[in-house]
């Protein structure tokens, strides 16, 4: 019995993946038309995270009720700061 315990304790875990949202690049084509001005600023805000995504954690969809949690792929930083 020690032995199984032994052995349980000498098991490895994943290493844990990071992940951080980046910004498209500047140099990816845009939308143009006609009216195009330069001097027009559009903001969208304020954008917010579901409590449920607001976790270190990757949270994915695996169906319409039901959210998977991982423990070894995690955000680098806080998922709501990197949409701000």
């Amino acid at each position: 019995m020690a032995g199984l315990f032994m052995l349980a304790g000498c098991g490895s875990t994943p290493p844990t993946a990071f992940y951080t949202l980046s910004p498209l690049s500047a140099s990816l084509p845009t939308a143009q038309t006609s009216a195009s001005r330069s001097d027009v600023t559009i903001g969208v805000g304020p954008v917010t995270v579901p409590e449920f995504l607001d976790r270190p954690q990757i949270v994915t969809r695996t169906t319409a009720n039901r959210l998977d949690v991982d423990e070894f792929h995690r955000w680098g930083g806080s998922l709501q700061e990197d949409f701000a």
